[in-house]
Parts: structure tokens; C-alpha cells; sequence
């Protein structure tokens, strides 16, 4: 958007400068016409008054340079770095430097997001420490199912409102489930049930702080036994 700017202020300042050109032109044909009457000392005031005018419009036309935004400064790339991406808003952790392609690996909450270096920054001020999860409005920080009158106990664990990310390893099983919830906002959806197992339980947290975290969701609930139990968490889109 900057160099858009620029652009288009290069831009304007030429077509001012084309157009006064084209005015001394037409007041130096004046001045000529004048010359070719004999009158030598009219025709050396006009040419001057010509230049003088001249400058003073260009003056006031021509668009100053766009002056350059100060950028925050950008940080140190190296594993473990608290960095700032400025596509997402988000401070997160460095999980892998740039590669080849000035792509760089930042862990931001539950998931691992690959992102351009020149997209890092230095985290703003505040941001040093990473904030506490935040229980969201009306949801208990740590979820019971729901009852019988809730609406989430009411989902149906059917094909076409349940993603089943077990098997999966962390990231993908994120990948999958940002997936669903695109698709699942676009089409209007209401509720979904994603089911990642008990096991050791890991795949289960990544899952629920990603839920935690994700602008799409209202609320969750671990699911009643008829949803899957623990092994499964029912969620409401907003």
C-alpha cells in the first residue's frame, strides 16, 4: 500500500508537470506571435511573466514525496524467540527460523502457523509474558457436558455435523479442525462435534485450547455419552 502510494503520487506529480509544460508551450507561442510583431520589450516581460507563472503553479500542484511509515523494529530470529505476527495479531514462539524462502514457523497458542519473516515484529509492549486463557463469557474454565435442556446436548453425532481427528498427530489434527470450522461457518453451520479420543489426553487439550482460542466458537462442552463422552466436545459456532 506504501509503494502503491508512491506510485500514485509519482504519478500525480507527472501529469501536473505535463501540464504546465504544456502551458509554458502555448504562452511561448504567445510569445512568439508577439516577437514576430516587433514588440521586443513586450515580448521579454511576457516571457518572463510565462516562467514566473510558470513555477509558481508547479509549485503549488506538485504532491510532496509520501513519507516513508515508521515500521517497529524486527526481531531476532532465533528458536524460542517471543515474536509479533502482524497478519494474525498474535505474539507466539519461533518454532523454526526461516528457511530458503523466507518462510518462518511461529507457534501461537494451539497451533503452529507458517508465516513470511518480514511478517514478524517484535512484540508490543504487555505482550512479553504470554496472557493466561481467558474463560470466555458463560463457559466454565473447565467444561462440564451439558444437560439434558442445553441445545449441545441435543447435537446429533451424526457424519455430517462431527469431525474425527483421532490417529492424527497435533498439528494436523488443528489443520483438519480449521478446516471444518471454515466450512462449517460458510455454510451456516450451528453446532459440530469433534471427536479426538481419550488416549493420553494430549490430542484432547490441543484440541480443546484451539477451540479455546478460535474466533468462531461460542462454547464448548465435553459430549454427553451418547456424543462420545470425554472423548469428544461439542461446540457451538457464533
Amino acid at each position: 500500500l506504501e509503494r502503491r502510494e508512491r506510485e500514485l503520487g509519482r504519478h500525480a506529480r507527472e501529469a501536473v508537470e505535463a501540464a504546465v509544460a504544456e502551458a509554458r508551450e502555448a504562452l511561448r507561442a504567445i510569445v512568439r506571435e508577439a516577437q514576430a510583431a516587433n514588440t521586443s520589450r513586450a515580448a521579454e516581460a511576457a516571457r518572463a511573466a510565462v516562467t514566473r507563472a510558470g513555477d509558481e503553479a508547479k509549485a503549488r500542484l506538485t504532491l510532496p514525496d509520501a513519507e516513508p511509515v515508521a515500521r517497529p523494529p524486527a526481531p531476532k530470529l532465533e528458536p524460542g524467540a517471543r515474536v509479533y505476527v502482524e497478519r494474525l495479531g498474535k505474539t507466539g514462539l519461533l518454532a523454526q527460523v526461516p528457511d530458503s524462502r523466507g518462510r518462518a514457523k511461529v507457534t501461537v497458542g494451539a497451533m503452529t502457523v507458517e508465516v513470511a519473516a518480514d511478517e514478524l515484529r517484535v512484540p508490543p509492549a504487555g505482550a512479553d509474558k504470554p496472557r493466561a486463557p481467558q474463560a470466555r463469557r458463560g463457559t466454565p474454565e473447565s467444561p462440564r457436558p451439558p444437560t439434558a435442556e442445553d441445545p449441545l446436548a441435543l447435537v446429533s453425532p451424526s457424519g455430517g455435523h462431527t469431525l474425527d481427528v483421532r490417529g492424527r498427530d497435533g498439528d494436523e489434527a488443528i489443520a483438519a479442525l480449521e478446516a471444518y470450522l471454515d466450512r462449517a461457518a460458510l455454510s451456516g453451520q450451528s453446532h459440530l462435534i469433534v471427536v479426538h479420543g481419550h488416549g493420553t489426553g494430549a490430542l484432547r487439550k490441543r484440541v480443546r485450547a484451539y477451540l479455546d482460542d478460535s474466533p468462531y466458537v461460542a462454547r464448548w462442552a465435553p459430549g454427553t455419552p451418547r456424543q462420545g463422552g470425554d472423548g469428544a466436545s461439542v461446540v457451538e459456532l457464533r
